[in-house]
């Protein structure tokens, strides 16, 4: 059982969150001119740029956790993309009680993430021997 809580859960748990992560950017640059349009009519100077901020963090954070590159900062790059995400999207309207709960589920996740130490073979074996 302890294999599975120290080998297996942290892979699949980067793998699932890094996962939600690609996906939304992926839907998000199909829908790019949709995303743009609804950014500029909020009123939100420089949509366009915003837009592609926005895709590069959510493909490329959630590519480099899934690879196991970096895992505590792109986390925390993450982390504070969310928060971001989360003003902004009160300042266009008020989210759904589902959305904001997606959130603070993510939040939670990218914190258990920051403080991530990156599995070795050879750190698990050692510890399997203690």
């Amino acid at each position: 059982m302890k294999i599975v809580s120290e080998v297996l859960a942290p892979i699949l748990g980067r793998i699932l969150i890094g996962g939600y992560f690609l996906l939304r950017g992926i839907e998000h640059a199909l829908n790019f001119p949709r995303i743009v349009e609804h950014f500029s009519g909020a009123g939100i100077a420089y949509a366009t740029s915003l837009a592609v901020c926005m895709i590069v963090c959510e493909a490329c954070g959630g590519i480099l956790l899934i690879v196991d590159l970096w895992v505590a900062t792109t986390a925390l790059a993450l982390l504070v993309f969310e928060v971001v995400l989360l003003m902004l999207a009160y300042l266009i309207a008020l989210p759904s009680a589902d959305t904001l709960m997606t959130h603070i589920a993510l939040l939670g996740a990218l914190l258990v993430l920051v403080n991530y130490e990156k599995q070795s073979a050879e750190r698990v074996r050692t510890k399997r021997r203690t």
